[in-house]
């Protein structure tokens, strides 16, 4: 360190990288609430549609993205519906559950403020 400029540098990196550790923590737990909702939308046959909502957190440059995913083939068509076809014959259509839609608005209208309000308190308390 050769003055005061550096170690203010200094200080102001491991605050940021210190705020950057909360705030991906705190996004976690955003993206499991979320997934929460969305889970207990979803209908169930043998349970896997369920099973694998997750959520997953990718910080990018300067943002924090959080997705709400499920890897299973079908989960779309549960989601938005799909043709029944019999033969080559489409006879008719499926609607569609729409859990994932649902799930993230009942998420964002009961609980984000209070997630958003937890995130800021923690930045708060421990700065």
């Amino acid at each position: 360190m050769k003055s005061f400029e550096d170690l203010g540098q200094a200080f102001e990196k491991g605050l940021d990288a210190w705020q950057n550790r909360i705030f991906i923590q705190e996004a976690k737990k955003i993206g499991l609430n979320a997934a929460g909702q969305v889970k207990a939308l979803t209908p169930v046959d043998t349970g896997t549609l369920r099973r694998r909502w997750h959520a997953r957190v990718d910080p990018e440059s300067g943002a924090v993205i959080i997705w709400v995913v499920n890897n299973t083939h079908y989960g779309p068509a549960v989601n938005y519906g799909h043709r029944i076809v019999i033969g080559n014959k489409t006879v008719g259509k499926t609607r569609g559950v729409h859990m994932l839609e649902n799930g993230l608005y009942q998420y964002k209208r009961k609980m984000l403020r209070a997630d958003i309000d937890a995130m800021l308190g923690r930045l708060r308390r421990e700065f």
